[in-house]
């Protein structure tokens, strides 16, 4: 099955935000991932969307990023600053619900 498969791999998902957050900013463990997984709606009526950002593209500098459908989009900003990366909301008028980190 796809768990014992991850497992067999080494390769593992930990939950870093559930939520809904519109607005503001949420921080999380900069930890030991290679890439995070970003799941969330482009509107609250909109299907989920996903985003993988791999941990090399992380920066200090706060680095622009959106999830968006057809119609619909929401902005946000993703930035570390020693042990926390940081995701600050931006325009539009989606949400981000989860953010995983996977090794």
């Amino acid at each position: 099955n796809a768990a014992s498969a991850r497992t067999n791999l080494g390769i593992s998902a930990t939950s870093l935000y559930n939520g809904t957050l519109t607005s503001g900013s949420i921080t999380f463990n900069y930890g030991s991932y290679n890439f995070y997984i970003i799941i969330g709606k482009p509107n609250s009526s909109a299907s989920r969307v996903s985003l993988v950002v791999p941990k090399i593209l992380l920066t200090t500098s706060a680095t622009a990023y959106q999830i968006a459908d057809e119609s619909n989009y929401k902005s946000f900003n993703l930035s570390y600053s020693g042990s926390t990366v940081t995701l600050k909301m931006g325009n539009g008028n989606g949400q981000i619900n989860r953010v995983f980190g996977v090794n």
